[in-house]
């Protein structure tokens, strides 16, 4: 039986040959994301929803239609059209402050990076990106009651 000499120790050539395909083939599966059918796993859905994210693709009187992508949302299989009614009872928060260094140790007001300060409907604009929650279940659904907005990217 032949033997190679590897890290100054003999082994059988076959070992040898084996060792090499094993990490080859392991470098291939990394480097080309090959997927393989054991390789599958799913991802747990939740049994309830009460929001959603996404980007503002119009503005109605009352009304907030944005599109909530499947990447971005758990739950939803595909992108989403969806249409959130907001009343005086809504709160829309916005973040637009960056704070680089605390202003306030005692209180510690601006000691986060980004603050939240409230804004109003008229705020919105087509094209930020917002977080919309509401007080109930919406899973599967494309319309809802906003209690809450938050703007989490402002165009």
């Amino acid at each position: 039986m032949k033997k190679i000499k590897i890290f100054s120790r003999k082994i059988p050539a076959w070992l040898g040959i084996a060792i090499i395909a094993v990490v080859g083939l392991a470098a291939l599966i990394f480097v080309l994301e090959v997927k393989l059918p054991f390789g599958k796993t799913k991802i747990p859905q939740p049994k309830e929803v009460f929001s959603y994210s996404g980007e503002i693709v119009e503005l109605k009187e009352g009304k907030i239609i944005f599109i909530a992508k499947k990447e971005e949302n758990i739950g939803l299989k595909r992108d989403k059209t969806i249409t959130a009614t907001v009343s005086d009872k809504t709160v829309y928060i916005g973040r637009e402050k960056l704070n680089i260094l605390p202003t306030d140790l005692k209180t510690g007001e601006g000691l986060s990076l980004l603050s939240r300060q409230k804004i109003s409907f008229a705020d919105l604009k087509k094209g930020d990106k917002i977080i919309a929650v509401s007080s109930e279940n919406i899973k599967n659904r494309s319309s809802f009651e906003a209690v809450k907005i938050e703007v989490i990217a402002a165009r």
